[in-house]
C-alpha cells in the first residue's frame, strides 16, 4: 500500500512523454502512476498499469505477473494538459493483502520528433516572426522559469504563475502589430503579455487576455476557457510607441491554485510590411 510523491513542478504539454520501466510480484488494488497538485488522488491524471481493482486511464492496465520487467511509453499530453507540482507512484492495497512496484529508468520529456528522452533536442529559443529569441523567467515576478518550448519553438507552455522575459530589442512604432495564438485550461488572476524596460510590470505597456483580475489593457480581455485556440491581433502602435528591450508573457498566479498558458505562432511586425508566412 505505497504511495511515493516526487516534487517535479512540470509543465504537461500536447507532446509530453512519460517513460518507464514496470515491474511487480505482487498484484494489489492498483498499480500505476498520476500527476498530482493538490495531493488528492485524481483519475482524470493518472494511468493504471496492473491491480485487482479499475481506476485512473486503464489505456495502460495491461501488466501481467509473468511479464517480469515491462517498459511502458505513456503520451501523456493526448490525455491532458496543464501544471503539476509532483508526480505520484502507487502500490495500492488497502486490504494489506499484499502487494509491490517496481519503476524503474524513469524519463519525463518532451516529443519533439527526435525519439530521445532527457529533454534532448528540445527547443532553448522561443520563435518570433521566424526569428529565434532567448527566453528567461521574469525574476522581479518569479525566478521559478516554470515554461518549456514546444513545436520546435513555436509554442510557449506555462505553468502556474509563469512570467517568461522574451529578449527582443524592438522599436514599437505606429504601426506595429502582435499577432499570436493563445489557450488556457485554467484561469488565474492575470493571463497576458507585456513590453518591458525596466524588469518591472507596467499596466501601461500590456495586454490582459484572461483572469480573475483586471490589469493592464483591457481591450482584449474575452479569452473564455470555452474558447480552445483563440487568435489574437493587437495594434500595439494604437496603445503606445517607444524602444522597448523585451516581452514578457505571464500566467500569474500569486495564489498557487493553479494556472496555465499557450503560446504560439507569435509574430510581431510593421502593419503595412509583409508579415511572416
Amino acid at each position: 500500500n505505497a504511495w511515493t510523491t516526487v516534487d517535479i513542478d512540470y509543465v504537461v504539454t500536447a507532446n509530453t512523454v512519460l517513460r518507464f520501466d514496470f515491474s511487480s510480484t505482487d498484484q494489489g488494488e492498483i498499480h500505476g502512476v498520476e500527476f498530482d497538485n493538490d495531493g488528492l488522488p485524481s483519475s482524470n491524471y493518472g494511468f493504471q498499469l496492473f491491480g485487482t481493482q479499475t481506476i485512473y486511464h486503464q489505456d495502460f492496465n495491461n501488466y501481467r505477473l509473468s511479464d517480469g520487467t515491462k517498459t511502458y511509453e505513456i503520451a501523456v499530453g493526448e490525455f491532458f494538459t496543464g501544471s503539476f507540482d509532483s508526480l505520484v507512484f502507487f502500490s495500492d492495497d488497502d486490504r494489506v493483502r499484499g502487494s509491490n512496484s517496481t519503476f524503474s529508468n524513469i524519463e519525463l520529456f518532451e516529443d519533439t520528433g527526435n525519439g530521445g528522452g532527457g529533454g534532448g533536442g528540445a527547443p532553448s529559443k522561443l520563435k518570433i516572426s521566424g526569428q529565434s529569441y532567448d527566453i528567461a523567467a521574469f525574476a522581479h515576478q518569479n525566478p521559478n522559469a516554470n515554461h518549456s518550448l514546444t513545436d520546435g519553438g513555436d509554442t510557449l507552455v506555462q505553468g502556474t504563475n509563469a512570467w517568461t522575459e522574451v529578449d527582443i530589442d524592438y522599436v514599437v512604432t505606429e504601426n506595429t502589430v502582435l499577432r499570436f495564438e493563445f489557450s488556457s485550461t485554467d484561469e488565474g488572476e492575470i493571463h497576458g503579455v507585456e513590453f518591458d524596460n525596466d524588469g518591472l510590470p507596467s499596466g501601461d505597456y500590456g495586454f490582459q487576455l484572461f483572469g480573475t483580475q483586471t490589469i493592464y489593457h483591457q481591450d482584449f480581455n474575452n479569452y473564455r476557457l470555452s474558447d480552445g485556440t483563440k487568435t489574437y491581433e493587437i495594434a500595439v502602435g494604437e496603445f503606445f510607441t517607444g524602444s522597448f528591450d523585451s516581452l514578457v508573457f505571464f500566467s500569474d498566479d500569486d495564489r498557487g491554485r493553479g494556472s496555465n498558458s499557450t503560446f504560439s505562432n507569435i509574430e510581431l511586425f510593421e502593419d503595412g510590411s509583409t508579415p511572416p508566412p
